[in-house]
């Protein structure tokens, strides 16, 4: 394309003009920065989470069976108790 056609002067007249406006200049500023704002965000609340989930989950089985099969593929989940139900619920109901 030549450089000396009119059309080439008004793309060239219409590109400048969209890139020097105040939404075009706030806007490439603005959009980093917001999609770097909720990455944050995403990572620090995955951070502060993370000493939530060490918590074990207590295993009642009257059966024998199932309990030992559940703390053998993860004990840092869940662990066996021997008390009564009433007990238990007492003991979540007091959040322990």
């Amino acid at each position: 394309m030549n450089k000396n056609s009119k059309i080439w002067t008004i793309i060239t007249h219409e590109y400048m003009s969209k890139i020097t406006s105040k939404g075009f200049i706030i806007g490439t500023i603005v959009a980093p920065l917001a999609i770097i704002l909720i990455y944050g965000i995403i990572i620090a609340v995955t951070i502060l989470s993370q000493n939530e989930t060490a918590l074990k989950l207590a295993i009642l089985d009257k059966t024998g069976e199932i309990g030992k099969e559940l703390v053998n593929r993860d004990t840092s989940k869940f662990y066996l108790v021997n008390e009564s139900e009433e007990i238990l619920k007492k003991k979540v109901l007091d959040s322990q």
